[in-house]
């Protein structure tokens, strides 16, 4: 009886070993396997956080095209406005410097148009001069031959 409480025993103790050694190799595969699951979750997880980003530079980056090509075209604009404006301005200048041009050719030929008519009424006042002296000595003459 002694045996059997003996044998007894050392099943349960042989039973308890065996029961924590099946324990602790489910633990251990249980925790490789979880282990597994996370590094399989944490790749996935970077790979999609790596996707995420690049989509979120990429957006980023084309919102700055986006600005840089508005400011670009709101400089060229300006740009552009103000070479008409100075395109205007030259045509403006152009034009005074045309009328003035033409005033002064205007002036100028009021001033011949002057001096040729003053020429004309001198001309005219000498040649009327001399047909008074032609007339005078005519009529001298005249006068005397009778």
């Amino acid at each position: 009886m002694i045996q059997k409480h003996v044998r007894g025993a050392i099943a349960r103790t042989m039973y308890k070993r065996r029961l924590q050694n099946i324990i602790k190799v489910q633990s251990v595969i249980r925790a490789h396997l979880y282990r597994k699951l996370f590094l399989q979750t944490k790749a996935a997880t970077l790979i999609v956080q790596k996707y995420i980003r690049g989509h979120l530079a990429r957006q980023l980056v084309a919102e700055m095209w986006a600005e840089k090509c508005a400011r670009l075209e709101a400089e060229l604009e300006a740009q552009r406005r103000a070479l008409e404006e100075r395109r205007k301005e030259m045509e403006r200048l152009r034009k005074e410097q045309q009328e003035q041009e033409a005033e002064q050719l205007r002036c100028e030929l009021e001033e011949e148009e002057a001096a040729r008519k003053k020429d004309e009424e001198e001309r005219k006042r000498i040649e009327e001069g001399r047909m008074r002296e032609a007339m005078v000595g005519v009529k001298l003459r005249w006068v005397m031959e009778e």
